[in-house]
């Protein structure tokens, strides 16, 4: 109720100066939510052109002709209030069920689209203002959409607004490999789908360029590895941060292939077997331009069951666990 009186009286003490000022793109925001959630909705009137006056209960002043009432129960729809002609009308309210960058950006939209409008004709001097009384700090029914309202003296039915995480991402990446028998150089790729902005499904895939090599006295061999793999993929710090982490944990189809020659021959055998695989991937994504990002990764796993690897009936390695560590770019179309 502290909300509902400070937005009234800051109404009507700020209906004489929108006479003098209608050109003054101002939002005042009513709240006394957290000063991380202020932030985030002030961050986005700021990229739409608006300036933003933040009124506390007690405050009684304000130049802006429209309003966000914030209120602090969780849940609870932000409603936006618009003074025009000397009224002052509930224009619409953004759901509670959407995430607080969701309900940033609708208002965020709404707030700008109100602040551009062409002015109504002023009231005659001896009209009263009419002040609309507030409701209840409850859940109203959701308001019309933000795609009705009208911008810059247009209507814009469907207008698109902007856009949150990309639904897909795109990898590639050269990577230094590890495993028993030694370093390798691999090419490493990946394409997510995200159906939700924190977790999704991915394909990865990992070929060898170069393989590692095992060289003894009574011969040498080269090992070769390629991963085909299912991930799950998550995001815990989110993905439109200017740094986001990714975390995926995989299974893997691991395709072992090794070729050796014996000292002193020139012939020389080679074998193939399919191996099951597990393992995690973890990435570092850091914006460079638009949807591209750089990326530094990291992956760590084994392969089973174990392949020995024998030199004249002689154990020299044994494959199973294996590793790399990898830089390369993101692509969020």
């Amino acid at each position: 109720m502290r909300l509902v009186a400070a937005l009234s009286a800051a109404l009507v003490a700020s209906a004489p100066l929108l006479a003098r000022a209608e050109n003054d793109k101002i939002v005042l925001v009513v709240t006394d939510r957290s000063v991380a959630q202020l932030e985030r909705l002030v961050q986005e009137m700021e990229l739409a052109g608006l300036g933003v006056q933040r009124l506390s209960p007690g405050q009684e002043r304000t130049d802006a002709r429209v309003v966000v009432l914030m209120p602090s129960a969780a849940g609870a729809p932000i409603e936006i209030y618009h003074q025009r002609g000397g009224a002052t009308l509930l224009v619409a309210s953004v759901p509670g069920d959407e995430t607080e960058d969701a309900q940033a950006l609708r208002v965020a939209e709404l707030a700008r689209a109100l602040a551009f409008e062409p002015p109504a004709p002023e009231a005659p001097s001896s009209a009263q203002p009419e002040v609309v009384p507030l409701p209840p700090l409850r859940p109203p029914p959701v308001s019309p959409a933000l795609d009705a309202v009208s911008l810059d003296g247009r209507a814009h039915a469907g207008a698109p607004s902007r856009r949150g995480p990309a639904r897909f991402d795109f990898g590639l990446s050269t990577a230094l490999g590890v495993q028993s028998a030694g370093a390798s150089f691999q090419i490493e790729a990946s394409a997510t789908y995200w159906p939700h902005p924190l977790i999704g499904v991915a394909l990865f895939g990992s070929a060898p360029v170069v393989g590692a090599e095992i060289t003894r006295a009574v011969g040498s061999a080269t090992v070769r590895s390629a991963l085909f793999a299912v991930e799950l993929a998550t995001s815990p710090t989110g993905r439109e941060m200017p740094f986001a982490v990714v975390l995926d944990p995989g299974i893997a189809l691991d395709y072992l292939h090794v070729s050796g020659t014996a000292d002193g021959s020139d012939a020389g055998r080679d074998g193939a077997k399919l191996l099951g695989a597990a393992y995690g991937r973890a990435e570092l994504r850091a914006v460079i331009a638009g949807p591209l990002r750089i990326k530094v990764g990291a992956l760590g796993g084994a392969a089973f069951p174990p392949v020995d690897i024998l030199f004249q009936s002689s154990v020299v390695s044994t494959f199973s666990p294996f590793g790399s560590v990898s830089v390369g770019v993101v692509v969020e179309p």
